[in-house]
């Protein structure tokens, strides 16, 4: 330990007391006591008591002498040295100040669990967004299924109806389509909203819109079909200048005659195995016509199983009429007979040759490559009136006579008292002797 009294260059010099303050002071032990006084202005960790040995080391104080503000209150505190003690003591009871805190967040957390059985009540909300299902209204599906089954009734009655015109059929498919639609509008609306009830008829009610729709476009075009059929046989009768027996006012039925079957031949195709056949009528009454008869040929074998059948329509006017056509179905059997029906005499309608009218042909010319064969001529008529896409059938005939092919065409309109060029392709060959005979029909 360095001597106290030794200069150190380091620290400032030290201001002697005077002797008398020396010898009024207290001991060295403990005069050191009034020097731990300052340690109350600083904390206790940061003026660690020095060693009893080295008490000159606090003469710290007596730059505390330069300030004579300092100075006089040394001694004050001098006495009570021992007091500041338990001053500084209970200070460490501060340490319980600690827990105060501790507490406090214990205070603060009851709310939080408070909290969930605030939020937990919005699950109520979904109860009230519509009346339970026994309760909610049912007027949107009952008029949905209303509409709905009046609109496909409707609909069906397009095909009952339509010989009474073309515009009672046109209200009835729009009227029924604007029912439709309403039975499908208001089925959505009750199967989407909660507030509705009755799903089962609203799901009816849309399923048969849709059905209503379809039936109802379908039953349309049959219904304009029909009355297009009925339009075109109108117009043969007026073209032929006839009409109905009855319309004739003359119960002259029982005059008519049927019809004759001239000639029935069938043959086949070597070229690709195709069975044909050509059939010639004969409509012996002169004042008679079967308009829009149906001719039907079927292909027998050799035991009279029906093979394939073919059916023909047009207006058989009076005279010779032929008809041509093929069996496509035959397959690998053999053809061994023909059948033929069609109108009876019964079914003949009026229509006198003087007002009816008659086909001739002129300018048949036959060209042939080979491979196939075509005839052109020229169709005229003495009708009062257009005929629209008149039969011609081309029957090919050998060197005796026999019929050994036939073909069929529809001509451009015939013009009133006018003529048409005509041309039928034959796809096989023919010896040069073949002769072609043309036949008319409406």
């Amino acid at each position: 330990m360095s001597d106290p009294t030794s200069s150190d260059p380091t620290k400032p010099e030290e201001v002697p007391t005077s002797p008398a303050s020396a010898d009024e002071s207290v001991p060295a032990n403990t005069t050191l006591e009034p020097a731990s006084a300052p340690a109350a202005y600083t904390p206790p960790a940061a003026a660690p008591e020095p060693p009893a040995a080295e008490p000159p080391a606090y003469t710290a104080p007596e730059p505390a002498a330069a300030q004579p503000e300092y100075s006089a209150p040394e001694p004050a505190y001098a006495p009570p040295a021992a007091a500041p003690q338990p001053a500084y003591a209970p200070t460490a009871p501060t340490a319980p100040t600690q827990p105060q805190y501790a507490p406090a967040p214990p205070v603060y957390a009851p709310p939080p669990a408070a909290a969930p059985p605030g939020y937990g009540v919005p699950p109520t909300y979904p109860g009230p967004a519509g009346p339970p299902a026994g309760s909610r209204p049912m007027i949107f599906a009952i008029i949905a299924i209303a509409a709905a089954a009046l609109g496909i009734i409707l609909a069906i009655l397009q095909i009952v109806l339509w010989p009474t015109g073309f515009l009672p059929v046109l209200a009835l498919f729009i009227v029924a389509g604007l029912l439709l639609l309403v039975g499908f509008v208001f089925g959505l609306i009750a199967l989407i909203s909660k507030r509705q009830g009755g799903k089962p008829l609203a799901i009816a009610a849309v399923v048969v819109a849709v059905l209503g729709w379809i039936v109802s476009a379908v039953l349309f075009v049959a219904s304009l079909g029909l009355m297009a059929q009925n339009a075109v046989n109108d117009a043969i009768d007026d073209g032929l200048g006839g009409g109905s027996q009855s319309d004739s006012g003359g119960d002259v039925a029982s005059d008519a005659e049927d019809l004759v079957i001239d000639e029935a031949v069938f043959g086949q195709d070597a070229s690709d195995g195709t069975w044909w056949y050509v059939i010639i009528l004969d409509n012996p009454n002169d004042d008679y016509v079967y308009s829009y008869a149906e001719i039907d040929v079927e292909a027998l074998d050799a035991s009279g199983a029906t093979l394939d059948s073919d059916s023909n329509y047009l207006t058989i006017l009076s005279g010779q009429t032929a008809i041509s056509g093929w069996f496509l179905d035959v397959g690998d059997a053999v053809v061994d007979d023909l059948y033929v029906s069609g109108p009876t005499a019964d079914e003949a309608e009026v229509a006198p040759l003087e007002d009816t009218g008659t086909l001739t042909f002129d300018n048949l010319e036959a060209t042939d490559d080979g491979y196939s064969a075509t005839v052109t001529g020229t169709l005229s008529g003495d009708f009062d009136q257009d005929q629209s896409l008149p039969l011609i059938t081309v029957v090919a005939r050998d060197a005796s006579g026999n019929i050994i092919g036939g073909a069929w065409t529809y001509a451009d309109t015939l013009p009133a008292g006018g003529s048409v060029d005509f041309e039928v392709d034959f796809y096989q060959s023919f010896p040069s002797d073949t002769t072609f005979e043309a036949y008319g029909a409406l």
